[in-house]
């Protein structure tokens, strides 16, 4: 009896736009430049899924202003790496956050689908997608 060689699953190959990661930067605060930002591509060669920063942040300033706001004005406020902006939700200081998004191409499809899978950290996002593209997730 002959068994067939199973085939090797193809190759997720993962590029960043931005990567802080090495910083402790994986919260989506850190990577919200505006309001629907392309972070990652996650491909398999067949179909591609992109992470998203998408939202707006609002923060309360250390003067009381509310104002919105960018990466570069929370880290000079001090929010410099994932521990400072979780003591900042804990404390109530932001009035709107943003978050990961999971849009893609997936098997042949011409049009870009959202995939309706938040992540509240970039690895998150990034497993999920690898996750999806293992499992040949379509919408």
């Amino acid at each position: 009896m002959f068994r067939r060689k199973k085939k090797d699953p193809p190759e997720v190959l993962v590029s960043f736009v931005h990567d802080y990661r090495v910083f402790g930067r994986s919260s989506p605060e850190f990577y919200a430049y505006s309001p629907h930002e392309k972070v990652a591509e996650i491909s398999d060669g067949e179909s591609t899924i992109y992470v998203y920063c998408d939202g707006e942040m609002r923060y309360e300033m250390a003067d009381g202003e509310i104002r919105d706001v960018t990466p570069e004005d929370l880290m000079a406020a001090g929010l410099t790496a994932d521990v400072h902006i979780d003591k900042a939700h804990q404390q109530g200081l932001f009035m709107n956050n943003p978050w990961f998004d999971l849009y893609g191409q997936m098997y042949g499809q011409d049009e870009m689908v959202w995939f309706d899978r938040i992540s509240e950290d970039l690895d998150g996002a990034v497993e999920e997608a690898k996750s999806m593209l293992a499992e040949k997730v379509a919408q």
